[in-house]
């Protein structure tokens, strides 16, 4: 069995639980909002949480994206017990306020460098979230992040930040419940869910990239299969022929593809599409959480790949060298901070607030080959460009002062091998 319904699982550290976790006891509570995605550990959690605590479980999605039909969610929910069901479609929402910030910020983390995806949508859905629970009176606000993930980090954390006196419930992580205790409990509740013990992977989707962890992916010896990349082709089996793209900038953020304009959302779905035709965005990597343990992801992240691409390269044309070298300081900052769900803080705002700043001039296109998994920069134009090549456009250099800066600035070169040789004629 699951567990027993009145008292925690016997799991050897029930008595080691952290001051953090908030298990409660029956009756202190009579409605619960639960952030509910339909899978496994939320599908689990409507009704547990319902029978262990004895309250209403209200459910919250946020559509941001993901490939589901919101209508059939809806009546899962209502199926397992939900007292009712409530859904928000903030695709644009995520793209401007959140995707474009990850743009501007040149949001890639590890060193495959990979686009954030998660860490942009839990935010704005405990935004939302919290936005219903005060409507409609809920004190209660759960999850399904387990003790791996960095959910639990950034909804508990988020949570803290913009509602302190909200309680959260985190029944897979606070009572130790594992996939094989979920599957073996929704089968004795009639709760019908796609994961099964050998493919029982944990997936998150949004317009801006899908991630898969979990199940085979646990063995890092072993290659990913096939089935598991189900947005972009493989790269072998992508067109020969390469398709061009050019994305347009105004202020460092994405204004057109090709010279129109277009809508935010319109530009990722149109970059996810072409993207994904030609093999661009799928990353294998192991990901260094937030909680301090090593997690082995999926990724599949087109127009996020395009996006960022083109936006360093724009970078490197516009922006001074001063102005880069303490940009890639504040882009690792900024994305350890979204990682870790510390978005709504004043040290992101400042962060966002030096974006804005030096990017004010990064206006232009940027042009690249799709093709065989690689997107490759092939032109770049803005009428802020600092490209002195081209004499005339911004000053003339008078190159023979250069001879003077360049003994200058070789003068310690120089004297550190002289110091270097007088060392090694004393024998040291």
């Amino acid at each position: 069995m699951l567990l027993d319904q009145n008292r925690p699982p016997q799991t050897g550290l029930a008595d080691q639980r952290p001051a953090a976790s908030y298990l409660a006891e029956k009756g202190m509570f009579d409605k619960c909002l639960l952030l509910f995605s339909g899978g496994l550990d939320t599908s689990c959690m409507t009704k547990w949480i319902a029978e262990r605590y004895e309250c209403d479980v209200y459910t919250f999605t946020l559509d941001v994206g993901q490939d589901e039909d919101f209508a059939a969610l809806e009546r899962k929910a209502y199926a397992i017990g939900a007292k009712r069901h409530f859904c928000v479609d903030a695709r644009e929402e995520l793209v401007e306020d959140f995707c474009w910030k990850a743009v501007k910020a040149n949001a890639m983390t590890g060193r495959n460098g990979h686009p954030l995806s998660s860490s942009l949508t839990r935010p704005l859905m405990i935004k939302h979230a919290l936005e219903i629970a005060a409507r409609e009176g809920i004190p209660v606000l759960a999850h399904g992040g387990t003790g791996r993930s960095n959910d639990s980090l950034r909804v508990d954390t988020g949570v803290l930040t913009l509602s302190p006196e909200m309680r959260v419930l985190a029944p897979v992580r606070d009572w130790g419940l594992t996939r094989e205790a979920e599957l073996e409990y929704v089968r004795a509740h009639g709760i019908e869910v796609s994961a099964t013990p050998s493919r029982s992977y944990s997936i998150d989707d949004n317009l801006w990239a899908r991630e898969t962890e979990a199940g085979l992916l646990n063995y890092t010896d072993e290659p990913a299969p096939d089935e598991i990349f189900s947005r972009v082709r493989a790269p072998e089996l992508a067109p020969d022929e390469p398709a061009t793209v050019t994305v347009d900038f105004a202020e460092g953020v994405p204004a057109g593809l090709d010279g129109e304009s277009m809508p935010a959302l319109q530009i990722v779905e149109t970059l996810n599409e072409i993207g994904a035709e030609h093999g661009i965005g799928r990353f294998d990597v192991l990901e260094d959480r937030g909680v301090g343990i090593k997690v082995r992801e999926l990724h599949e992240a087109p127009a996020a790949e395009i996006l960022i691409r083109a936006h360093v390269d724009l970078q490197e044309l516009v922006l001074t060298k001063e102005e880069l070298r303490v940009s890639r300081l504040v882009e690792l900052e900024w994305v350890e901070q979204a990682l870790t769900g510390f978005w709504y803080t004043p040290l992101m705002s400042a962060l966002n607030a030096f974006f804005d700043e030096t990017q004010k001039r990064l206006t232009g296109s940027v042009t690249l080959r799709l093709g065989k998994g690689k997107a490759s920069v092939v032109t770049r134009t803005s009428p802020y460009a600092l490209d002195l090549t081209n004499l005339g456009v911004v000053t003339r250099l008078n190159e023979g002062a250069t001879s003077a800066f360049i003994e200058v600035a070789g003068l310690q070169r120089r004297a550190s091998q002289m110091m270097a040789a007088r060392a090694a004629r004393d024998g040291r």
